[in-house]
């Protein structure tokens, strides 16, 4: 059964993943970095004719991969997502996927994210 994503779903889930993490320097810092990301996302998303919420679940969700490796997180994050049975929108994949340095995102949402 797919699931539908929201923002509250999305930071939750992303929290659930941090959790796994043994060491809770690194728990606190993929929380607190997730947060602030999102909220910088969301402050962008205002000042553009694009999806808001996208930017905010692509801030909460786009390291969550990490957790599995870190030099290929963001592939790692969508299978986390697609495991879990969440429908990840075509705006959300380019946002997660083209984060970083030297990436070529083709939404809107991607290129501000």
């Amino acid at each position: 059964m797919s699931k539908r994503l929201t923002v509250a779903e999305a930071e939750k889930f992303a929290k659930k993943i941090f959790s796994r993490y043994k060491n809770k320097a690194d728990k606190e810092f993929y929380i607190s970095h997730s947060r602030a990301v999102a909220e910088t996302a969301s402050i962008l998303a205002s000042r553009k004719k694009v999806d808001k919420d996208v930017l905010i679940m692509a801030g909460w969700l786009h390291d969550i991969g990490s957790i599995v490796d870190r030099k290929n997180h963001a592939e790692h994050s969508i299978e986390l997502l697609e495991k879990e049975g969440y429908i990840i929108s075509r705006a959300l994949r380019d946002c997660i996927l083209n984060h970083g340095k030297s990436k070529n995102p083709t939404t809107a949402e991607g290129k501000i994210f």
